[in-house]
């Protein structure tokens, strides 16, 4: 047992995800009352409760989810810093959401990981008719709707490790997850940001230059190349991978959703607007092999 003193460089963001009626806020609470005991600094737990959101009305259209998903990441956001322990207690069933996130606390340079409550679907769909509060329950056909569209994590990608998974009947490892968020993350972003910065000035003209020519490369690549391939793209270092036709569409909405999310981190962040061209390039082929997979 130690106490978390302030000497710490960085400070974690803690994602949960699971079905709904997992049991993620019991142990979301568990996770802030260790912290707090643990350590001295702040500890911010942000849910659906704390949001005051009514979960049957914001997760009823896509439209609603979108402003849903939009305003706990931007709480997310408000409290992510190098003297907060930011937990956040919600369905992040959406692996390109949880990408989105990892972006805001990796531009921030504090480290994250990712609490996976698991239980059966019979069993969530067991606890919520059970439930005597009626305010809390789900709808039963909303419920089985956000289950079958939940996309799992998995440590194998970078910004959903380490992926912590907690069987039925499982206690949290809280051991492990404090090992890995009292790790000091001095060099948590990479040494190569300190060369071919891209100027402030020229940030959002980069930006979008760069992920055009990305859009370009990958339509032109699919009149001849087959389903299951990696893709070179101009720029980056990581390769697309194609798993299915995709139209200029779809595209063109994904494109225009990262430039968007990066202009919000470049007001929020200082050196946001300081990245290569093949960091940029790199980035937002991770943001389309997410959302395309």
């Amino acid at each position: 047992k130690f106490l978390w003193v302030h000497s710490i460089s960085t400070m974690p963001l803690i994602l949960l995800c699971g079905f709904p009626c997992s049991g993620k806020t019991k142990f979301a609470t568990q996770l802030k009352e260790h912290f707090e005991k643990e350590t001295t600094m702040s500890v911010v737990l942000i849910n659906d409760e704390s949001l005051n959101i009514n979960r049957n009305q914001a997760y009823k259209d896509s439209r609603e989810e979108k402003m849903t998903r939009g305003l706990i990441k931007a709480t997310c956001d408000r409290h992510i810093s190098k003297s907060t322990i930011v937990i956040c207690d919600s369905l992040n069933y959406i692996k390109g959401y949880r990408y989105e996130l990892w972006c805001s606390s990796r531009s921030a340079a504090t480290p994250s990981c990712v609490v996976w409550v698991k239980q059966l679907d019979t069993t969530v769909k067991a606890w919520n008719e059970s439930n005597p509060n009626e305010d809390a329950k789900w709808n039963p056909d909303l419920l089985s709707e956000l289950v079958m569209r939940f996309e799992p994590p998995a440590s194998s990608r970078r910004w959903e490790n380490p992926t912590f998974e907690i069987e039925e009947g499982e206690e949290l490892p809280f051991s492990a997850i404090t090992a890995h968020v009292t790790a000091t993350f001095s060099n948590h972003i990479s040494m190569a940001t300190s060369h071919n910065k891209i100027g402030d000035a020229n940030y959002l003209h980069d930006l979008d230059k760069v992920t055009q020519d990305i859009i370009k490369a990958f339509l032109e690549s699919q009149k001849e190349t087959a389903i299951g391939s990696l893709v070179t793209v101009p720029n980056s270092k990581k390769k697309l991978k194609y798993t299915r036709q995709v139209g200029m569409a779809e595209l063109r909405r994904l494109r225009q959703q990262y430039i968007s999310l990066s202009r919000s981190l470049s007001q929020t962040k200082n050196d946001f607007t300081q990245r290569t061209q093949t960091q940029l390039a790199d980035e937002f082929v991770d943001y389309l092999n997410a959302s395309l997979a």
